[in-house]
Formats: C-alpha cells, sequence, structure tokens
C-alpha cells in the first residue's frame, strides 16, 4: 500500500475508533445506556440476557473503555499524520504489534467472560487496522511531499 494510502485509512480507522469511544463513554450515563446496549446483546448470547439498566460498574467499564478508545484513535492519528512519512518502518510495526497484542487479548477476555462473539466485533477492528499496515508501507516522493507534517 503506498504511503498515501495508509495514511488515509490510518485516519478513518482512527476517526471509526473515536466514534465507537465516543459512543461508548456516553453510554456510561444511566439515560443513554440504550445506546451501547444493541452492541452488547450482540455480543452476550444468548439474546436477551444484557439487563435493561446497567450496575455502576457496567458503566463504569464503559467510560473506562471509551476513555481508552478516544486516546487509541487520537494516538493512531497523531502517528498516522505526523509521524508515518518520517519514520515509516517503525511506526507501522509499532501499529503492527499494538493491534495484534489488543486483538489477542480483548478477544481472549471476551470469550473468557461469556461474551465470545465479541471477537467476531474485533475482527472487523483488527482488519480496519491491519489492511493499511500488514505489508509494508511503500512511499514514493509525491506522497511524501503530501504527508501532513
Amino acid at each position: 500500500m503506498t504511503l498515501e494510502k495508509a495514511t488515509s485509512w490510518l485516519r478513518f480507522a482512527s476517526c471509526v475508533l473515536i466514534g465507537f469511544g465516543i459512543l461508548s463513554t456516553v453510554s456510561a450515563h444511566p439515560s443513554l445506556n440504550f445506546l451501547s446496549r444493541p452492541f452488547a446483546q450482540a455480543a452476550i448470547w444468548p439474546f436477551g440476557t444484557v439487563s435493561a439498566a446497567p450496575e455502576l460498574e457496567t458503566r463504569l467499564i464503559w467510560a473506562i473503555m471509551g476513555g481508552i478508545s478516544i486516546g487509541w484513535g487520537v494516538m493512531i492519528w497523531q502517528l498516522a499524520t505526523r509521524l508515518l512519512h518520517k519514520e515509516t518502518e517503525i511506526i507501522r510495526s509499532i501499529l503492527l504489534a499494538s493491534t495484534i497484542a489488543w486483538f489477542l487479548t480483548d478477544s481472549a477476555a471476551s470469550i473468557l467472560s461469556g461474551a465470545g462473539f465479541n471477537a467476531v466485533y474485533n475482527a472487523g477492528f483488527l482488519a480496519l487496522f491491519l489492511i493499511p499496515i500488514w505489508r509494508p508501507i511503500t512511499s514514493n516522493k509525491a506522497s511524501i511531499n503530501r504527508a501532513i507534517a
């Protein structure tokens, strides 16, 4: 993938991650937890077992998860727009290692917690980030000149 395409793809992926983080964060409020319920219901089987009024601990986890997702998304945006054109292979390696570490940990913990279907959702996020970074990123003079510094 070219540097320009990888940068654009990673910026888009960051926006998706930040959006998920915002949804998670606002779902921590008792009157807005209906926003996260469809996601939780799809991940936790059997269907119909998700509480309509999650406990304080659950809302706290939504808040923490939202903050982490927003922070991770902002970090990836910054790496993609400020450093990827300067240190392409180092940034690609950092993103690849951290994405795989997240996927394996989150998916294994989801399975252990009884919400194994979340691993399927994780595969979507995994693809969103791996597509631009799985293989080496090629650069050319034109794409370097257009990169955001």
